[in-house]
């Protein structure tokens, strides 16, 4: 029934409900199990997280033979604005703007000296998926040459 359904998304649960006019069952939402009321909770935004999670992994795998410096920062920011602004274009984020789609930070704000000194380079990514400015974030890790 539509209650039934409307309570199993509410917790988080798709439903399978049989439609004669689809030509059989259909699945009924597009939640996750998250419940802490982020947007992570949907499905099309966990698939945008995912997406651009495995493109950042893929297409920053260079930064491995590098030296972890700020040339190294603000060449990954750039290159990583680059891509989010394709998929700003494109209609992926909320917002008119860029600044209400999306950020990059790539600095000393996102790095310790530890992470320095063992060649980590971490970079902090938010996109607003939904709503302009309202940004899920993604922290992204990469290997660097190690001094």
């Amino acid at each position: 029934t539509p209650d039934e359904v409307t309570a199993l998304a509410a917790a988080g649960v798709n439903a399978l409900q049989v439609l004669p006019r689809h030509g059989g069952p259909v699945v009924r939402g597009a939640r996750t199990l998250d419940d802490t009321g982020s947007e992570r909770a949907y499905l099309p935004v966990r698939r945008v997280l995912s997406s651009i999670g495995q493109s950042l992994e893929r297409g920053l795998g260079w930064t491995v033979f590098e030296p972890n410096g700020e040339a190294l920062w603000n060449t990954v920011r750039r290159s990583v604005e680059d891509y989010l602004q394709t998929l700003f274009r494109g209609g992926a984020f909320a917002g008119t703007t860029p600044d209400e789609a999306y950020f990059v930070r790539c600095d000393r704000t996102t790095m310790t000296q530890a992470d320095l000194d063992a060649g980590r380079l971490v970079c902090l990514v938010g996109v607003a998926p939904l709503v302009p400015a309202e940004f899920v974030l993604l922290r992204v890790v990469k290997r660097t040459a190690v001094p």
